[in-house]
C-alpha cells in the first residue's frame, strides 16, 4: 500500500490499536509522587518534630525499600506491606507505629488526591475512536495500587475496563508483566488485533520498547525528556554503539501531548500510518 506524495512512495499500514503505558505517560505520576512525598515531609515535621536531615533519610531509606519490595504477597494488603517499609524507614524510633500508619496514609491521599491525566489524553483518546482505533491500556504494578491510581484520574471515563491490564492481575493469572511478550499478546486478543496492526507508546525503553518490539508490535513511540546520554535505562542491554542505532529508530516525543499532535500528522484518514516505524517523523528539539 502506497499513498501519492509519500517519500519514496513509502508503504503504508493500519493502525487498529494504540496500546498506552499509564504511569508517566498518560498520567503525571512521578510529579504526583514528588508531591506526596513532599506532605510526608511536612508531616513528620509538624506533627513529630524530625529535623530536615532526618525527613530526608526516612524518605530516603523509604524509597530504597519500596524499590526492592514494592509488596509482598504474604501480607494481606499491599498497604500493610508498605506501611511496615516505613517502619523499617524510621527505625527504632519509639513512635514509629504511629508515624508509618500517618506517614502511609498521607503519601497514599495526597499522590491519589494529585494524581492527574495530561490534559491532551482524553481529547487524543477521542479522535483515535473517532478513526475506529482501539485504545488499550497496559501498566505494570500492583493491582491495588495501579487500580486506585486509575479511577483517581478518571481514566475509566475514556478507556474501557477490559481493555486496561495491570500487570500484578496479570502476574495472578498465571502471565507476566511488560517487558514479557504475554501481556501484549493479550492486549492484542481483548480488541481482536493481531500485533502487525498496533503501536505502543510509553516512557519506559526496557518494559515499553523493548517489550513492545519483542512482542512484534509494529510501531513503537518512546515518551522521555532524558537527554541523548541518558536513553537507555539498561546498560547491559547493548553496547553503546548498537544502543544508539536501537534507539535512534524509535520516534521519541517529550510528552503525550506531543504524541498526539504528531499522530495527526501520521495518521492518514484511511487510518494508514508509514508502514515502518523509523518514517514516522518527529520534532527537533527547536521546533517543540
Amino acid at each position: 500500500m502506497s499513498r501519492e506524495g509519500d517519500p519514496n512512495g513509502a508503504s503504508r499500514a493500519p493502525l487498529r490499536a494504540v496500546f498506552f503505558d499509564f504511569d508517566d505517560t498518560l498520567a503525571e505520576t512521578t510529579l504526583a509522587d514528588r508531591v506526596a512525598y513532599r506532605e510526608c515531609a511536612i508531616r513528620m515535621e509538624t506533627v513529630y518534630g524530625l529535623s530536615k536531615k532526618r525527613q530526608d533519610e526516612v524518605i530516603a531509606a523509604y524509597k530504597r525499600r519500596l524499590a526492592e519490595r514494592p509488596w509482598n504477597d504474604e501480607f494481606a494488603h499491599v498497604w500493610t506491606h508498605r506501611e511496615r517499609l516505613w517502619a523499617e524507614a524510621f527505625g527504632d524510633d519509639d513512635r514509629g507505629l504511629a508515624m508509618r500508619h500517618d506517614v502511609n496514609s498521607t503519601f497514599r491521599d495526597c499522590r491519589l488526591e494529585q494524581l492527574r491525566l495530561n490534559s491532551s489524553v482524553c481529547g487524543g483518546i477521542e479522535k483515535l475512536r473517532a478513526k475506529n482505533v482501539h485504545v488499550v491500556i497496559i501498566t505494570n504494578g500492583h493491582h491495588v495500587v495501579q487500580r486506585e491510581k486509575l479511577a483517581a484520574c478518571g481514566i475509566y471515563e475514556v478507556v474501557k475496563l477490559e481493555n486496561i491490564l495491570v500487570g500484578g492481575e496479570e502476574v495472578l493469572a498465571g502471565r507476566d508483566e511488560k517487558p514479557e511478550a504475554s501481556i501484549f499478546h493479550e492486549a492484542c486478543k481483548r480488541v481482536d488485533v493481531v500485533p502487525d496492526e498496533v503501536m505502543h507508546v510509553g516512557d519506559s525503553w526496557t518494559a515499553d520498547m523493548v517489550g513492545a518490539e519483542n512482542a512484534g508490535l509494529r510501531w513503537r513511540v518512546w515518551v522521555s525528556q532524558r537527554p541523548d546520554d541518558e536513553k537507555c535505562e539498561s546498560e547491559q542491554e547493548l553496547s553503546s554503539s548498537k544502543r544508539a542505532k536501537k534507539v535512534d529508530a524509535v520516534p521519541r516525543v517529550e510528552n503525550i501531548k506531543e504524541f498526539f499532535e504528531l499522530l495527526d500528522e501520521w495518521l492518514d484518514e484511511d487510518g494508514t500510518l508509514p508502514a515502518s516505524n523509523i518514517l514516522l517523523k518527529t520534532r527537533s528539539r527547536s521546533e517543540r
